[in-house]
């Protein structure tokens, strides 16, 4: 727990010292989530342009590291407004989500469902320095039973 409170300090600190957001900027995310339904740690891979310095659109891939034999898999599209275009970029979001769930059944094949749900939630970016930024982001999924989405990772901004 404080490893997690050290780097979230640095990361608050480094982004004193950000460049703003501008239209026209592509960003490309890589991130660890963790949902409340998969209980599991999953990887998250991304992309976002922005349409103003304020509004931008993107999707996003997530795999959850289930336990072998299951898959738990979801693809958003979500569009942000973003409260705060320089320093920490705050912003809320909403969209919709596919989750997928799906299992091996051995020589009998695989079988899977899938939800379409919407997405609403709050995040960070927080620039470093150059073209890289931490991230930061919650997110509710109203799929299935619904499910909430922590992740953390990096941004590169081109």
């Amino acid at each position: 727990m404080k490893k997690l409170l050290m780097i979230a300090t640095l990361v608050a600190i480094c982004s004193l010292t950000a460049q703003a957001q501008e239209q026209g900027d592509i960003r490309a995310t890589v991130s660890l989530a963790y949902g409340t339904e998969a209980e599991e740690l999953g990887l998250n891979i991304g992309g976002e342009y922005l349409i103003t310095d304020k509004i931008s659109g993107g999707a996003s891939y997530t795999t959850f590291f289930v336990p072998d034999g299951l898959t738990f898999t979801s693809i958003n599209i979500d569009g942000r407004y973003y409260f705060a275009s320089s320093g920490a970029q705050i912003y809320g979001l909403a969209g919709i989500g596919i989750v997928e769930v799906g299992v091996d059944l051995g020589p009998f094949g695989s079988a899977s469902v899938n939800e379409t749900g919407l997405n609403l939630g709050v995040g960070a970016h927080f620039p470093l320095g150059g073209k890289l930024g931490a991230l930061g982001q919650v997110k509710y999924n109203t799929a299935f039973d619904g499910q909430l989405v922590l992740q953390g990772g990096v941004a590169f901004t081109f």
